[in-house]
């Protein structure tokens, strides 16, 4: 569908709701971002608004999550987690965001990544910076997880609400210190490790990923730092290193069969021999 038609029909749905979005009222830009299984658009209007703000986000959705995101949302924004606010909520198909300013997690390491194959040979400004904005993220993870704990009792087995496929390109850093969480439309029940598994995954497949290269020992470091500060702060969850190696592997393989890379399944044994050698 083209963009053209794609905002005739956000006018079609929207414009009787929203003042802003009938058609002899005002014209706006769409672009489209970057989504995993449904459309997502920063729309900016050219002129002024009447309920909106000029720029915001517009998630229509081509699966059935859209009352499971905007509810989890609505929690955690009352919970005075860093999320965006909800501006409109017209199901099954349309959630409108407040836009997030800043820079995803994932552009902001390979930025500083780049060329590089350990952390030392990071300049030492930007690997303070680096390092500084890998426990601002750590920290966003620890309270989500500590503000939606379900049980604890089980010591070995601590059960949170997790965000589910958490990417590093799911968390914007504002304003050099402030972090924001997106789309939860995955979010499940589940050992609070799942989510660790996931952020610890992307660390590794961010460009270059770790299947293009021979030594990823600045990725193992910025995983190291993340759980270390993560713990720091939730130091009364336990960490099993099993669970999390399992699940780590089996994210991995994911990876490999999303992106149809030619290597085979990871063996277990195989792979934590080469995480403890770089450890």
């Amino acid at each position: 569908m083209s963009y053209q038609k794609i905002k005739s029909k956000i006018c079609d749905d929207l414009g009787k709701k929203i003042k802003d979005f009938m058609v002899e009222e005002n014209d706006f830009e769409i672009s489209k971002l970057p989504g995993k299984r449904n459309l997502v658009f920063e729309i900016t209007f050219t002129d002024k608004t009447n309920k909106l703000p000029k720029e915001f986000v517009l998630k229509i959705y081509k699966n059935r999550n859209s009352h499971k995101e905007f509810n989890m949302l609505s929690e955690l924004y009352n919970k005075k987690i860093s999320v965006p606010k909800i501006l409109f909520f017209e199901p099954p198909l349309y959630l409108l965001l407040e836009k997030i300013n800043g820079s995803n997690f994932a552009d902001l390491i390979n930025k500083n990544l780049q060329g590089y194959s350990s952390l030392e040979e990071v300049n030492p400004e930007d690997r303070k910076d680096l390092r500084e904005r890998v426990k601002f993220l750590a920290r966003w993870v620890s309270e989500y997880h500590r503000k939606n704990l379900i049980d604890a009792e089980n010591h070995s087995k601590v059960i949170v609400m997790n965000k589910g496929d958490t990417r590093l390109k799911d968390f914007i850093l504002k304003n050099s210190n402030e972090v924001y969480g997106v789309d939860f439309e995955s979010c499940y029940v589940g050992n609070y490790l799942d989510d660790l598994a996931w952020i610890a995954c992307s660390f590794l497949d961010t460009d270059p990923g770790i299947f293009e290269m021979d030594n990823p020992q600045h990725k193992v470091d910025l995983i190291n730092l993340f759980l270390g500060e993560y713990h720091r702060i939730n130091r009364q969850f336990h960490f099993s290193f099993n669970y999390f190696a399992e699940k780590l592997i089996e994210n991995l393989n994911i990876v490999i069969r999303r992106r149809s890379l030619d290597i085979g399944k990871l063996n277990k044994e195989n792979v934590l021999r080469k995480f403890q050698e770089l450890a």
